[in-house]
């Protein structure tokens, strides 16, 4: 796997059916941080918290 960084800010967030749940907002030792669209689901936003 790829690792994270501050230039994967701003990329959409996509499952693996290709429907996307997010922007990734920062980088931070390879963790992204992603701001959740609002039309995801629920479940799907906890598990992204």
């Amino acid at each position: 796997m790829a690792e994270l960084t501050d230039d994967d800010v701003s990329k959409h967030v996509v499952t693996a059916d290709g429907d996307e749940v997010g922007l990734v907002t920062d980088v931070e030792d390879g963790t992204a941080y992603v701001d959740p669209d609002r039309d995801i689901p629920s479940q799907l936003k906890s598990k992204l918290n």
